[in-house]
């Protein structure tokens, strides 16, 4: 992982709290920016979402052959999409915040964002996960688990679809396993791995998870 300013990403006249921006993760394929406000309102963390998104395509598409320049839309069910201009490869975006931090990623392969302070009360909503899901705690928080749940709903470009049910998730590995029920035909499910990173920002303790299917649905174990 790296951690570096992007002071290019300022240019939306919106975001004028902006203490700085950093790129959370780097891979081949997938890159993730983050930006911390300073009392932001909900319009300033949306447009800084945006700007998180657009620096992410910026960073995976340096140094590359073709054009990729385009800019954000919304497709039917309202999920982010990167409209390109030009030819190249298919880019996918997901976007979250939660005050007062913004993120953004940018991805070659289907991928969702959720992001949560670490230590908000959700004790309302631990009904609704599966005994098996509690079991998952305490290696993995509650947090954690719905934020999985989240992400996973974005990579699919259906949010959580009306039931946060819906989504299962199991360990895997040293990250977790997402498999969406609804899609669940003879024992098998689409899946995605969700990966969990800690990070502190402004005094507060923040989850963030990436989503991103697996190829092919691993068997459990």
């Amino acid at each position: 992982m790296s951690a570096h300013g992007h002071e290019r990403i300022h240019h939306n006249d919106r975001v004028k709290k902006v203490e700085g921006a950093s790129q959370w993760t780097r891979t081949e394929d997938t890159v993730l920016m983050a930006i911390g406000l300073v009392g932001p309102t909900r319009e300033e963390l949306s447009a800084a979402g945006k700007a998180c998104v657009r620096a992410a395509v910026q960073e995976l598409c340096s140094g590359l052959p073709g054009e990729y320049s385009g800019d954000i839309s919304y497709g039917p069910t309202g999920a982010p999409e990167w409209t390109r201009i030009g030819a190249g490869a298919q880019i996918f975006i997901s976007i979250s915040h939660t005050s007062p931090v913004a993120v953004g990623v940018a991805s070659w392969n289907p991928i969702g964002v959720d992001i949560e302070r670490s230590h908000r009360d959700v004790r309302r909503l631990l009904r609704a996960l599966t005994a098996e899901e509690c079991d998952l705690i305490p290696r993995w928080s509650a947090i954690d688990i719905l934020c999985a749940k989240e992400a996973a709903g974005k990579a699919q470009r259906v949010g959580l679809a009306g039931s946060i049910k819906r989504w299962i998730v199991s360990e895997y590995r040293e990250s977790l396993r997402v498999t969406d029920s609804y899609l669940s035909t003879s024992g098998d499910a689409f899946a995605y791995t969700a990966e969990v990173l800690k990070r502190s920002i402004g005094g507060g303790d923040f989850t963030c998870v990436l989503a991103s299917p697996q190829y092919p649905t691993p068997t459990h174990g």
